[in-house]
């Protein structure tokens, strides 16, 4: 039930949002879980296909952390989609994943900083800290 992932959204608070897209579903609830007690506001998908409806149905987020490990394949366009979005000037991306930076997608998105698994959620944290 993809409403029940959704959180409602305030669209008049001031409050840092973060789009989680993580496929590791103990990882994204311990990273929900910390971003929480930083007062950020959350929103979080288990697959891309989730993701890129709350990238379009609701208002832009400040943050996008985003796995690329799916079996489904990189998931590169939410990146896209995600920058193209508007009404928002910080565009930050984070990106987890199990590759090394070899890959060719880290020249093409320019993520803000990636996470390999695993990773200290606190390093997270202050990384988070750092943007806010």
């Amino acid at each position: 039930m993809k409403s029940m992932l959704r959180r409602q959204v305030n669209r008049e608070s001031d409050r840092t949002r973060i789009l989680l897209l993580e496929g590791e579903r103990r990882l994204r609830k311990a990273i929900v879980m910390s971003l929480k007690q930083l007062d950020i506001e959350i929103e979080e998908a288990p697959d891309a296909s989730e993701a890129r409806v709350l990238l379009e149905e609701n208002p832009p987020p400040d943050i996008l952390i985003i796995d690329l490990d799916f079996p489904e394949g990189k998931n590169s366009e939410l990146i896209d989609l995600f920058r193209q979005t508007d009404g928002n000037e910080k565009k930050i991306v984070l990106v987890t994943t199990t590759e090394r930076p070899k890959d060719k997608w880290r020249q093409s998105y320019h993520p803000d900083m990636i996470l390999y698994k695993p990773f200290d959620i606190r390093y997270l944290i202050r990384r988070i800290r750092s943007y806010l």
